[in-house]
């Protein structure tokens, strides 16, 4: 039996943030829906066959997961025919990886494919593939310019971006004027504080 034909799959599932694999259920109902899928099209999810990225951008292919599947795939031990996704954008927002990964499946016979944009194994179904990869990048540069340019203007009005504040500081929710929501802002603490002011004090001290 050829690659090509191969019957055995695998499940690449990924969203994009931390909080997002820890709260919610989008990772489960990706797996499920590639498991029904798979059970409808004829294909065996191989052991150990569902890889999933907990919280990385699928701009570029640092990932973990998505590295350690790869290598399985094209280590030629296994015959898959199958590399399935909720959607392309689960696994490429870079046009440049995903054509590169097309390339590299396709030399041992791993098709690529959707639940969502589910397309044929054809000339045609590889150009809407690339074609969705295209749309993807294009919106992920979009969306980027877009949070910068709300982080800025929420910085320049003294509101807080990040997770986690510097120490010395905590971060608290304030009504905004004007808004129905709140927005975080640094407020000193007082307990880290005290810690901060006795360092500098030390170190003025040495340094006399």
């Amino acid at each position: 039996m050829s690659k090509a034909k191969s019957n055995l799959a695998i499940l690449y599932a990924r969203v994009s943030t931390a909080r997002q694999f820890a709260k919610d259920l989008s990772i489960p109902d990706q797996l499920q829906q590639m498991r029904d899928y798979c059970a409808a099209n004829g294909y065996v999810v191989a052991d150990d066959g569902e890889y999933v990225e907990d919280g990385r951008t699928a701009t570029n292919i640092h990932r973990p997961a998505l590295q350690a599947m790869m290598q399985r795939i094209l280590g030629g031990d296994e015959q898959i025919g199958l590399l399935l996704v909720h959607s392309f954008s689960r696994a490429f927002r870079n046009m440049a990886d995903l054509t590169k990964y097309l390339q590299e499946l396709k030399s041992v016979g791993t098709r690529l494919n959707s639940v969502s944009q589910s397309v044929d194994d054809t000339p045609m179904g590889r150009f809407v593939i690339l074609f969705n990869g295209l749309v993807d990048e294009m919106f992920s540069a979009g969306n980027s310019m877009n949070v910068k340019r709300v982080r800025r203007e929420n910085a320049r009005r003294g509101f807080f971006n990040g997770s986690k504040p510097p120490f010395g500081y905590q971060a608290i929710e304030t009504k905004v004027v004007g808004h129905s929501g709140y927005r975080r802002v640094l407020a000193i603490d007082e307990i880290e504080a005290a810690i901060v002011r006795e360092m500098i004090v030390q170190h003025l001290f040495c340094k006399s």
